[in-house]
């Protein structure tokens, strides 16, 4: 058996171990010490929105901690996606409930490949299949378990991880240019304006 046939019909249960966020029973606030806490509203759909907003917990949530090649998945909402733990995150923290945290076999999966392949359209699909909910989106544990994942080596893991960043950095770099461009030109035309409202005084 060829390493491809070998590596076609993996799931995600295969190569991964997937539970479930912190429960916060009494809600997650803005205590001033304690645990950073991500929640499902810490991203949006082009990833994490930052530090600055998260919230602490002072519950005991030791076994809950995040490894920074742990994967978040987003369970609900508009869009399911998957990222890597932030890496400007470097003080302890957890993520909690409807996220799924995701914890990799190193060994033959990187974690930025595997974040990639879970918001690609096969994976996509996948989830759209098996959501629950008709309103809002939501995926179960076994839904995630099961999602099939390609998995070639793990060097070429690596090269595409690496493209793909890349790829949605430039992305962002141009829509932001486009945006700067926009509030210029909308400058530039209330100036003018401005300018044939003075003159016809």
């Amino acid at each position: 058996m060829s390493y491809r046939d070998e590596k076609a019909g993996m799931q995600l249960n295969d190569i991964a171990r997937v539970r479930s966020g912190f429960t916060a029973r009494g809600g997650i606030d803005g205590v001033r010490r304690g645990v950073l806490a991500i929640q499902q509203a810490d991203f949006d759909a082009d990833g994490f929105v930052g530090t600055g907003r998260l919230f602490r917990t002072d519950a005991a949530v030791s076994r809950h901690l995040l490894e920074p090649s742990d994967v978040l998945f987003r369970s609900r909402g508009q869009f399911t996606t998957a990222w890597v733990v932030p890496e400007e995150i470097s003080e302890p923290v957890i993520a909690v409930m409807p996220l799924f945290v995701i914890r990799p076999n190193r060994a033959v999966v990187d974690s930025h490949y595997l974040a990639w392949w879970l918001n690609q359209r096969a994976a996509q699909q996948h989830f759209r299949q098996s959501s629950q909910g008709q309103t809002i989106q939501m995926i179960s544990k076994a839904a995630l378990d099961g999602v099939p994942v390609t998995l070639p080596p793990i060097e070429r893991q690596h090269e595409i991880a690496s493209v793909a960043n890349l790829a949605a950095k430039q992305q962002r770099l141009e829509a932001h240019l486009l945006r700067c461009r926009y509030e210029l030109l909308t400058l530039q035309l209330e100036n003018a304006a401005h300018d044939f409202s003075e003159t016809a005084r």
